[in-house]
């Protein structure tokens, strides 16, 4: 995987057997501890019905990158939903 067309993603790897932070600054930290968190969410939420993963990840997602903006929680959810089902 080099990139993801129409995303800004540029996928980079790590040989840990030489360094843990490459020549670029890319770490695994990011990841480790961005998935740390959403299994964290997980046990908050007594387990996960494998069926339904997909939306725990999308939830987590969503409040992940509004963490700080809290307050706007509602108007980002309203939103949200008049984006996905506009009035005609």
């Amino acid at each position: 995987i080099g990139s993801l067309k129409g995303y800004d993603y540029v996928h980079t790897t790590i040989n840990h057997s030489q360094h843990f932070v490459d020549s670029l600054g890319q770490s695994t930290n990011h990841i480790e501890c961005s998935w740390a968190l959403l299994k964290k969410s997980f046990s908050r939420s007594f387990g996960v019905c494998r069926t339904r993963l997909q939306e725990y990840i999308n939830v987590f997602v969503w409040r992940y990158s509004r963490k700080d903006r809290k307050d706007f929680y509602f108007d980002e959810i309203m939103t949200s939903i008049a984006n996905v089902y506009p009035l005609e």
